[in-house]
């Protein structure tokens, strides 16, 4: 009589097979953090490449017109008026789309094209960007936040009864290099390696408290200035009644390019003792949420904060740089260098 002999089969006992699963855990636990370092480098070399990118499109309108775009307004021409969006005066950003291979939203002209997602002008560690799929509404009516509680009515070219919605940057531009006329690299008398141009900021920022509350970086808003002179230092910009020049929803730093102790809005003499303690001017806000952010500054995406230069190159700033220091790198041609060894 034929007898089948079956190997015996050895299954896992409960033990071991709790003991693979934390094993496979640990191995898990170790693994994430690494994915995260890899994913977090890789959205910092992004957003450096993407300053990069602008930067060198500043370069490249500065060759063909010989000056930078201003920050609202035609290349090579000065720009004064009352603060009518028309015409063909545009933002900085949008001036520079040609150079950044966006040449058909420019065509769209302003009007059109400033609800377009333009991909370079989102910083990957910058959630607000992707949380708002890279567009922003304006709200009805432009909120209250200068101080003595002023609220005004968007100018016709800004209603949002259309519905068109604003394309976001988490860049803003430094309005002391381009200001309302734009500057000729001659013109940056600091040194184009010594002068910061662009930073990173949230798309979309706000606070519990403090004027403003809320803001977004809209990379087509804009509008030219309601006064027609800064050369008068005795004459400081004033409290500007005209809120959608002085807004929280315009991509842009170092608000005035008025050098001495009055310049900027403040009337606060404690501010005015120095250039670079006017609140306008003072460092990037670090380790904050978009929700704690002052919708008016930079802000770096934990403790350092990528800046490109006037030169083309890129330089990481970390929260260790100081209001004087940060302003002495804004400003392009007031006799004062940087004594913080990270900035170039």
């Amino acid at each position: 009589m034929l007898t089948k002999h079956f190997a015996s089969k050895k299954a896992f006992t409960l033990i071991e097979l709790l003991v693979v699963i934390a094993i496979i855990a640990i191995l898990i636990g170790l693994l994430l953090p690494a994915v995260q370092k890899v994913r977090e480098a890789a959205a910092k070399a992004q957003s450096k490449n993407n300053l990069k990118q602008l930067a060198l499109a500043v370069h490249n309108c500065h060759d063909q017109f010989q000056i930078t775009p201003p920050m609202y307004g035609v290349v090579g021409t000065q720009v004064a008026g009352s603060g009518a969006g028309g015409g063909g005066q545009a933002s900085l950003f949008f001036n520079l789309l040609p150079y950044i291979e966006q040449e058909a939203v420019f065509k769209l002209g302003k009007d059109v094209g400033r609800s377009a997602v333009i991909k370079g002008l989102n910083n990957p560690l910058d959630p607000t960007w992707s949380a708002n799929n890279g567009v922003y509404t304006l709200p009805a009516t432009v909120p209250i936040w200068i101080a003595g509680g002023l609220t005004n009515p968007w100018p016709n070219w800004a209603k949002t009864a259309t519905g068109t919605s604003w394309g976001l940057t988490s860049y803003s531009a430094n309005f002391q290099v381009f200001g309302d006329k734009g500057i000729t690299f001659t013109g940056i008398m600091d040194g184009l390696s010594h002068t910061t141009i662009l930073g990173e900021r949230y798309a979309v920022a706000s606070r519990a408290t403090g004027l403003p509350t809320e803001g977004a970086g809209l990379w087509a808003y804009g509008t030219p200035p309601v006064v027609t002179s800064y050369d008068n230092a005795a004459n400081p910009i004033p409290v500007l009644a005209t809120s959608t020049y002085s807004s929280s929803y315009w991509a842009r730093f170092g608000y005035v390019n008025l050098s001495g102790p009055s310049a900027g809005w403040t009337t606060n003499p404690a501010l005015q003792t120095q250039n670079w303690n006017c609140q306008c001017h003072m460092a990037p806000e670090f380790n904050k949420t978009a929700t704690t952010s002052h919708p008016l500054k930079l802000h770096g995406m934990g403790g350092a904060i990528n800046m490109a230069m006037a030169d083309g190159s890129v330089a990481t700033f970390n929260s260790n740089i100081s209001s004087e220091n940060f302003y002495y790198s804004e400003t392009p041609q007031s006799g004062d260098i940087s004594s913080d060894p990270q900035v170039p």
